[in-house]
């Protein structure tokens, strides 16, 4: 799955919306990748791993600029 945003990073929808969908297939038994973004100072910071697995859900995360995407827009 390819995210804009996802927990704790997310502003509205979306994100909620992909955190729940990716959450459920995990649990049926799917692998399921998800590759969102996270503002740089996070990942800069080391106050978030570039990578998160739990179970059969992991997340990569991708810098972006540290102001939302939806800016961009």
């Amino acid at each position: 799955m390819l995210s804009h945003e996802f927990p704790p990073h997310f502003f509205g929808g979306a994100g909620v919306f992909c955190y729940h969908l990716a959450r459920v297939l995990a649990r049926s038994g799917t692998y399921v990748t998800v590759v969102a973004s996270r503002p740089s100072s996070a990942i800069k910071a080391r106050l978030a791993q570039p990578r998160t697995v739990e179970g059969n859900l992991e997340v990569i995360w991708v810098p972006r600029a540290d102001f939302p995407p939806r800016h961009l827009w």
